[in-house]
């Protein structure tokens, strides 16, 4: 991981200038990089993240299970995030609860 880390820093020199840079990344634990960074965590229910999963394409029941029990362990995180989104709902109410964030960063 610290090649990732490596490429985030540079991807932040290189935009320096801009008011926000956002990156899209699982949740890591005891990481400086997230702990330097405002995180949004967003989240969705059990029941909801399965049934998105069964949409998806070449997704079978053990996959989609490794994911689930995957996104379970680091559920836990949550409480560690500066903005929390549950995202239940459409991918408009998704995207009005982000500007929402947007607008408090």
């Amino acid at each position: 991981q610290p090649k990732v880390f490596d490429k985030f820093n540079k991807l932040i020199k290189n935009y320096k200038n801009e008011d926000k840079i956002f990156f899209v990344i699982p949740i890591i634990k005891n990481n400086k990089f997230i702990k330097r960074h405002k995180t949004i965590y967003l989240d969705a229910n059990i029941n909801i993240r399965k049934k998105r999963l069964e949409n998806r394409k070449n997704y079978n029941e053990n996959i989609i299970n490794r994911i689930i029990d995957y996104q379970l362990s680091i559920d836990k995180y949550k409480s560690n995030c500066d903005y929390y989104i549950e995202n239940n709902s459409s991918v408009l109410n998704l995207k009005k609860n982000v500007k929402e964030i947007l607008i408090k960063l």
